[in-house]
């Protein structure tokens, strides 16, 4: 019986941005699909710096901001291979999240690159922790998501796999989520949660 052929570990690849103008660098990122894919894409506007989908049918960028998809023609582009997509919701963000920009804020708070599903179709935008959503840009609006996925750089940490942090604070793992669960013999989804979190009101946002 043959053996098992050895996986190597692929060298580089983290995500890097690189300046575009109505064309795709090589390596550009696929976030999702709205009837063809969209590709990952960060711009300025008004003080921010913000994450959002590129389009390529129409040559131009969209970015989520102030209740709307603001286009843009001039950005840059997230390319690379070492990064995978990983489920969160509201303010839970992982050891590795890629960061896309920053807010206009005096304190400039780190955007995420983020990506979510409306309408059977899956958009990249920006994670605002402080807003406890993800936005995206979507039929000239910004859409608010409270679940959604955030783009991160595996292993960056193994001393924290598996972990969230809010604020600096450090959220139990989903391993140990898990046992609790099944000593406590419960399906309540609080117990994902710690004692200092927030109950997020949905109504507020999809």
């Amino acid at each position: 019986m043959p053996s098992k052929p050895k996986l190597k570990t692929l060298m580089g690849g983290d995500p890097q941005w690189f300046l575009a103008d109505h064309q795709l660098p090589d390596g550009a990122i696929i976030g999702g699909y709205e009837k063809e894919a969209l590709y990952i894409i960060r711009a300025p506007h008004r003080g921010s710096f913000t994450p959002g989908k590129f389009v390529p049918s129409l040559g131009l960028g969209f970015i989520p901001w102030g209740g709307e998809a603001n286009e843009k023609s001039e950005f840059e582009v997230l390319c690379g291979y070492n990064c995978i997509w990983v489920p969160s919701r509201v303010d839970k963000i992982p050891v590795g999240a890629v960061v896309g920009g920053f807010s206009e804020d005096d304190g400039r708070e780190k955007l995420y690159v983020g990506r979510a599903a409306h309408e059977g179709h899956l958009i990249p935008g920006k994670v605002q922790p402080s807003h406890r959503v993800c936005y995206i840009p979507y039929n000239n609006k910004e859409i608010a998501k409270s679940s959604y996925e955030i783009l991160i750089v595996p292993n960056s940490n193994t001393c924290y796999a598996n972990k969230f942090f809010v604020y600096n604070i450090e959220l139990e793992s989903a391993s140990e989520s898990e046992s609790d669960e099944s000593d406590n013999d419960t399906n309540d989804e609080s117990d994902n949660y710690s004692d200092n979190d927030i109950v997020y009101n949905e109504e507020d946002v999809e």
